[in-house]
């Protein structure tokens, strides 16, 4: 049995489309704060995914980041550890790295510039940890910025902006780079990872960074050109981000989906 934390999120409801042959503990209001809960739905699975987590960079709610992201991975850990459910996929993020120069690999200093990023290090710690004292088998993969049908943030306003005959917004200058990774290339990173030995952690991204300008033009075209315009950056975004994906290709992974290609579904699904 496979457990999926967060499965009726963005990432969840995807892999829970493509898996086969797994049964699935999933409900809705899947609580990881909650550990009496967690210990009940893990009772018997074979492995977990761990997807669950409070997202919002930009949240000024640092106790529930907190408590979620932290606090909820480590009772996530110890509902695995009475259960003994021997294999874990953390879902991490990119946002670990901070304003580290790219092309960021895993072998170099995390510096989180905020509670979000330095809530899902401290996630990865306690990963680490409970892998090596109690011999869980855990994959941490660092999302870059994950896009696709039923995606949020910037992918989703720009093209929400385009649909409604609106000048897409860029906040700056557009020249703020980013690694657009498709959310079906992420689902079959978390499928390579499920049952992988030890501990590891791995970058999942494309190796390929584009500009938010190059972004909402592409974007911009799908919609039949309703223009762009600029706005004040905020003061808090990385400027620039970009996965070096060497590792993870050495178990397999490595993106296949073009960015025209993804922005192509997305903006169908989000037309519809």
């Amino acid at each position: 049995m496979l457990v999926v934390t967060g499965g009726p999120g963005f990432i969840g409801s995807h892999l829970l489309k493509t898996v086969e042959g797994m049964s699935f503990s999933l409900k809705q209001g899947f609580d990881i704060t909650n550990l009496k809960q967690l210990i009940s739905k893990t009772a018997g699975a074979e492995a977990v995914v761990h997807l669950a987590a409070e997202t919002d960079a930009s949240s000024m709610d640092n106790d529930k980041i907190f408590n979620t992201n932290v606090l909820g991975t480590v009772n996530v850990l110890e509902a695995c550890r009475k259960n003994d459910v021997k294999n874990l996929v953390f879902a991490s993020s990119a946002a670990v790295y901070g304003e580290a120069e790219p092309p960021l690999s895993e072998a170099i200093c995390c510096e989180p510039t905020n509670p979000y990023g330095a809530s899902k290090l401290a996630a990865e710690s306690y990963v680490s940890a409970y892998s090596n004292s109690y011999g869980i088998n855990s994959t941490v993969l660092r999302f870059f910025n994950v896009y696709g049908p039923g995606c949020h943030g910037v992918v989703r306003d720009f093209i929400t902006s385009a649909l409604c005959g609106k000048a897409i917004t860029i906040l700056g200058d557009g020249s703020q780079t980013r690694d657009f990774v498709y959310v079906g290339d992420v689902v079959e990173a978390i499928k390579l990872a499920i049952g992988r030995s030890g501990f590891g952690v791995y970058n999942v991204g494309t190796g390929l960074g584009t500009t938010i300008k190059e972004l909402s033009e592409v974007i911009s075209r799908l919609a039949g050109d309703v223009g762009i315009r600029h706005a004040p950056a905020r003061k808090a975004d990385i400027r620039h981000s970009l996965a070096d994906t060497s590792k993870a290709q050495k178990f397999g992974f490595k993106a296949k989906v073009s960015l025209l290609e993804g922005l192509e579904r997305t903006f169908r699904f989000f037309r519809k």
